[in-house]
């Protein structure tokens, strides 16, 4: 039986094609602008039940690649929030699926002041260093 592999982006985006090139033995689900009518999200929380529906059927992965931290596959919902929640979601609902790019690990060094703190808290040098948006204090430094 084929692995099933969950890719939360656009089949046709360069990181994805290389991925799937070198999977050549897996069933490939895409959750995308274009594929999500085809989802059915149902959580619930009272019970700590979560599942996600491709087509009327459960969805469940063995492995899961979520191509980055946009929200594109939701880009109709008004509430940046609500894409928040769809990864919450998805992580509950395939917590037993490998993560390839997991949205807590991206998140927790998407920004080089996230990567800086990390670095500090685990005593690696770094040169003196400043974040501004005023030029004149860039130069002074």
């Amino acid at each position: 039986m084929n692995k099933l592999i969950f890719i939360i982006g656009e089949s046709d985006d360069p990181q994805v094609v290389a991925l799937v090139s070198h999977l050549n033995d897996c069933d490939i689900v895409y959750f995308n602008s274009n594929t999500r009518s085809d989802f059915t999200i149902y959580h619930q929380p009272n019970i700590d039940a979560t599942e996600v529906y491709c087509c009327n059927q459960v969805l469940l992965p063995d492995a899961v690649f979520w191509r980055s931290l946009d929200y594109d596959a939701f880009e109709y919902e008004q509430d940046p929030a609500n894409g928040d929640a769809y990864i919450e979601i998805f992580l509950h609902a395939f917590s037993d699926a490998l993560w390839m790019n997991p949205p807590p690990a991206f998140h927790e060094h998407s920004t080089k002041i996230k990567q800086i703190r990390t670095a500090l808290d685990n005593d690696i040098l770094m040169p003196n260093t400043v974040m501004t948006n005023d030029v004149d204090d860039a130069i002074r430094f």
